[in-house]
């Protein structure tokens, strides 16, 4: 048989009390909860009038999927919707018309090349790197210095 040292049984009965200082004492004539409103907060409560807090979202168009430039009311709704024209567009400074881009020029030894789109790399060509002269080349292939240049 062992017993409870008295330094356990200390630390035991310090937890018991701590939870009775933390208890609610009962008050007469108060049950589990108790209405302790001011006079002001009861009066500004019993002035709303029943359904005030009922709201409505305005009604609304349904609009189909596209590009609009909308009006908002004060509220933040959504009061109107146009769809957007070229010339809304063209005012921001966007081109009228289509851009295209021509494919890059690879430099030389003598002269500078010039960006535009990447040329597509064949099939199969899942190792090769875009090199400068605007070819793709084998990574495997490369030498060392060329990978070094690479990796500056």
């Amino acid at each position: 048989m062992s017993w409870v040292s008295a330094s356990r049984l200390q630390y035991f009965l310090s937890k018991i009390y701590g939870i009775f200082d933390t208890k609610v004492d009962k008050v007469t004539g108060k049950d589990l909860s108790t209405n302790d409103y001011t006079d002001a907060e009861k009066t500004k409560l019993s002035g709303i009038e029943s359904g005030a807090n009922n709201y409505s979202h305005p009604a609304h168009t349904a609009q189909s999927s596209g590009l609009y430039k909308v009006t908002v009311d004060a509220l933040g709704h959504v009061s109107d919707a146009a769809a957007v024209q070229k010339s809304d567009i063209t005012a921001l400074g966007i081109p009228g018309q289509d851009t295209t881009y021509s494919d890059m020029t690879g430099a030389t030894s003598s002269s500078a090349g010039a960006h535009g789109l990447v040329p597509a790399p064949a099939s199969g060509a899942t190792d090769y790197l875009l090199k400068g002269d605007g070819t793709w080349g084998d990574f495997s292939e490369m030498t060392a210095a060329q990978v070094a240049q690479i990796c500056v």
